[in-house]
């Protein structure tokens, strides 16, 4: 998976990405985006169509390491997008992860449990684009492995506070 420099942040205007926050962590947080609006299901609530220039604005505020991987999606509306997310407002439900919505959109019909393994499907379909990073170390050798033990220890730890 080629990386390179996020530089014109227009390019998220148009167009679908699977947005990964915190790549640098274990695990990090999926989120999407879909012509400029941001998608994300949480422990506790959901972000649902948010302008992508807010979300900038907190990456590069706290100098958030993220990737953005477009995808090429077809026939996807933000109605439905919102929809589906605002089946998140109140948080994730149990064994719900934040990938949960996004298996849902991709529709490969496979549950993927990890960031891994989504990208593995898309590299897999030819439906992985490009991919864009902001805020990555010099030395950043992709999202680290991780797997369901963690989430699900990620999503308690979060319950909790």
């Amino acid at each position: 998976m080629e990386i390179s420099k996020l530089d014109d942040y227009k390019l998220l205007g148009e167009g679908t990405f699977i947005v990964v926050l915190h790549a640098t962590k274990i695990p990090p947080h999926i989120g999407f985006t879909h012509n400029g609006c941001f998608f994300s299901a949480k422990v506790h609530s959901a972000d649902i169509s948010i302008p992508i220039k807010h979300i900038l604005s907190i990456i590069n505020r706290k100098h958030i390491s993220t990737l953005f991987i477009k995808v090429p999606i077809n026939g996807l509306t933000s109605h439905f997008l919102e929809e589906l997310f605002s089946k998140y407002s109140e948080g994730l439900g149990k064994e719900q992860t934040c990938l949960h919505p996004i298996n849902q959109v991709i529709n490969s019909g496979e549950n993927h449990k990890t960031i891994h393994e989504l990208v593995d499907y898309l590299e897999r379909n030819n439906l992985l684009l490009s991919v864009h990073g902001v805020h990555l170390p010099h030395n950043y050798q992709g999202i680290p492995k991780y797997g369901l033990k963690e989430i699900e220890q990620r999503i308690l730890n979060l319950k909790l506070c």
